[in-house]
């Protein structure tokens, strides 16, 4: 916590931490070791490694992460589905 934050109103660390760990729980804040608490809810890894990619992504990197995600489906695809995706 900011210890400033915390002399300026008078607050007790271990309160401050339950209140932060209450909120946490909540879904109200989340955080990250080492950097700080943030307001809402955590962005899910998915989405973020993904919305980092559009973009950047061919068929063959589809095809790659379908087999990791969904190793049924992608066993049936063929480098032809590619042209139906145009």
């Amino acid at each position: 916590p900011p210890f400033g934050l915390l002399r300026f109103f008078c607050v007790p660390m271990a309160g401050s931490r339950r209140a932060v760990e209450t909120r946490e729980a909540e879904r109200l804040i989340w955080r990250r070791q080492g950097r700080a608490a943030f307001a809402g809810r955590a962005p899910d890894p998915v989405q973020v490694l993904a919305a980092g990619s559009v973009g950047a992504t061919d068929f063959i990197d589809v095809i790659g992460t379908r087999l990791c995600i969904e190793p049924g489906l992608a066993a049936q695809s063929d480098p032809f589905d590619a042209r139906r995706l145009k």
